[in-house]
């Protein structure tokens, strides 16, 4: 089985390098290449990872007789304790918020870094792309003067 191989490694790798002595240099500055790449026993740990925390709560989605703030305004409970489910105690920040008659609070919410801990993975196969540009050269040329 090893006799095989070998003779196989050679039979490619000899007209290769022939190949590549035939041919001339490249001077072109541009390089492109493309290969493949292999993840073998991929782990990831995001337990220190901070993440960003919400900037608002704004409670449930139903209900009323709570504050509540949103990143972009709030809705609090007024003097009356919001009689007749109306409240005079509110808040926002641009007039974009105003659409015909209502008003429109925006919260955003990410998720907390204790829900994703880890990540192990079976072996991943991809492609890598690279571009190279030669911005220039140091150093003697090699040609006589």
């Amino acid at each position: 089985m090893k006799t095989i191989f070998i003779t196989s490694l050679v039979a490619v790798a000899t007209p290769l390098g022939a190949w590549a002595q035939a041919n001339p240099a490249n001077n072109n500055p541009n390089r492109f290449s493309l290969g493949a790449r292999f993840v073998l026993n991929f782990k990831a740990d995001f337990s220190r990872s901070g993440g960003a925390a919400a900037s608002s709560n704004p409670g449930p989605a139903t209900g009323g007789g709570i504050d509540r703030t949103y990143d972009d305004g709030y809705v609090r409970v007024d003097s009356s304790g919001n009689d007749g489910g109306l409240t005079w105690n509110w808040g926002y920040q641009n007039s974009g918020q105003v659409v015909g008659d209502t008003l429109q609070f925006h919260s955003t919410l990410t998720t907390s870094p204790s829900a994703i801990s880890g990540a192990t993975d079976d072996p991943q196969m991809g492609l890598e792309l690279t571009c190279q540009r030669v911005l220039g050269e140091l150093g003697t040329s090699g040609k006589a003067r």
